[in-house]
């Protein structure tokens, strides 16, 4: 399978590009566990997150910049082909995601998102929007505004979640009809209150009823029921991550292929954490999944800011590709369920890895 990988190393002098910066291809390979052909594709500053269109068509790429940008690539054969870049009203943009029609952008410093519609795929990205967040809370280092920092759109709804690590909530935002067969993204307020001081940082959906949400600077995580009809959510179980300080911060979580393994990615301790998703309700009382930790293992690397799982392979090892920032590597891990250890299957070195993601 294609993959893509978002970098931004640090440059040598300032006000200059650093070297390797940009986005990086390679094509993997599940059952050995190999990246071939990894190669940069094309420079774009600081793309520290990616997202790939529905249709495989395209890549869109933030530039974690003052001010910030998004680019739109045109996938080929080859690699990438630049169409469009336009600002993303803001500071700092570290995530983008594709809802419906929508390209949504959270800008981190700035704690505001954007918005741009795109008709069709291909099509340019029109009617660019910002929405200004507000609110902070304990941490006086962290949390002194709002910092929007990830998006994603609720299953089978029009609801579209952004959390807000600054303001400690996640606030709503709807995509809606205007005009002849147009949409548009609108606020909603505030969709879910989290515990002061926790710093929501991302989101993985468990179907369009519970969600999964990860507090960077509690290292915590929170289960919410979600009501599809409103796009508000309530939080209904905490669980703490396994061996972890002040220091640690946790940065991504995923639920694997499969549906039944939710892995998070911590850095100081530099390591994954798998928990089990014990879902009980078979008489559909709607009663919320549990969590059980069944394993801790290394990212053999430094810096675990993203990762992406790929299921199983004919082992049974669940492998995962994690992009370890700060040792500069991308490491494919096996992840043994049975006996909760996890092995390193290969490695690659890319200057600053940030995002990793594959062809739908």
């Amino acid at each position: 399978m294609r993959v893509f990988v978002g970098t931004y190393p640090a440059p040598a002098h300032a006000n200059e590009p650093a070297q390797a910066e940009g986005i990086w291809h390679a094509d993997f390979d599940v059952e050995s566990g190999q990246f071939t052909n990894l190669t940069q594709v094309i420079e774009v500053p600081a793309a520290s997150f990616l997202a790939v269109g529905a249709d495989n068509q395209e890549l869109f790429a933030v530039s974690e910049t003052d001010p910030g940008n998004l680019s739109r690539f045109a996938i080929t054969d080859a690699g990438l082909e630049h169409r469009q870049t336009v600002p993303t009203f803001g500071v700092d943009p570290c995530h983008v995601t594709i809802a419906a029609e929508q390209v949504v952008v959270t800008n981190y410093t700035s704690g505001s998102v954007a918005s741009y519609r795109s008709s069709h795929p291909g099509a340019e990205l029109v009617d660019g929007k910002v929405f200004q967040q507000s609110g902070q809370g304990p941490n006086i280092d962290r949390q002194a505004g709002p910092h929007a920092h990830f998006s994603a759109q609720i299953p089978t709804t029009q609801h579209v979640w952004v959390t807000d690590l600054g303001a400690d909530r996640i606030i709503g935002y709807q995509i809606t009809s205007y005009g002849e067969g147009t949409r548009q993204l609108v606020a909603r307020g505030t969709a879910v209150e989290f515990p002061a001081g926790s710093g929501p940082r991302h989101i993985v959906f468990d179907g369009d009823t519970y969600a999964f949400v990860v507090g960077e600077l509690n290292n915590t995580l929170y289960t919410v029921r979600i009501d599809e009809l409103s796009g508000k959510g309530e939080v209904v179980h905490e669980h703490a991550l396994v061996g972890t300080v002040g220091p640690d911060t946790p940065s991504h979580l995923e639920i694997n292929p499969e549906g039944t393994l939710l892995f998070v990615a911590v850095r100081g301790i530099d390591n994954m954490q798998a928990f089990a998703i014990v879902r009980s309700d078979q008489n559909n009382t709607g009663a919320a999944p549990t969590l059980e930790p069944v394993g801790v293992f290394s990212c053999a690397g430094q810096g675990p800011r993203h990762f992406k799982t790929f299921g199983q392979r004919s082992d049974g090892l669940h492998v995962l590709a994690v992009a370890n920032k700060k040792s500069g590597t991308l490491d494919v891990l096996g992840f043994d369920q049975t006996t909760g250890t996890g092995q390193l299957l290969s490695q690659e070195n890319v200057p600053a890895p940030a995002c990793i993601v594959n062809l739908n």
